[in-house]
């Protein structure tokens, strides 16, 4: 994985990077959000739903403390596929290990 913040700011709407902070600020029960998962390994893609102008994805991050799903929503502006919509939907702490 690369890292590459800018290329993440370049793909996603204002509205879908503000809900991405609150999943960040609101970890329930010590369960993972990808922001506070240390060194993430690796990850998968599972398509959702397709259509002409809109995509839907689930996208699972694993790390070392635990795993988290979030699906995400994928539409053209402009001519360009955003990030319009995203939500956590699973999170949970492998090894007894809550993330920092």
């Amino acid at each position: 994985m690369s890292g590459d913040l800018s290329q993440v700011m370049a793909d996603i709407t204002p509205e879908a990077m503000a809900k991405l902070m609150q999943l960040g600020n609101s970890v329930q029960a010590g369960a993972p959000t990808p922001g506070s998962m240390p060194s993430i390994q690796s990850y998968s893609l599972e398509p959702v739903e397709e259509g002409d102008e809109h995509a839907t994805f689930r996208v699972t991050f694993v790390s070392a403390t635990g795993k988290a799903t979030l699906e995400a929503q994928w539409q053209q502006l402009m001519g360009q596929w955003k990030v319009t919509d995203i939500g956590l939907i699973s999170a949970e702490v492998t090894m007894g290990e809550a993330p920092n």
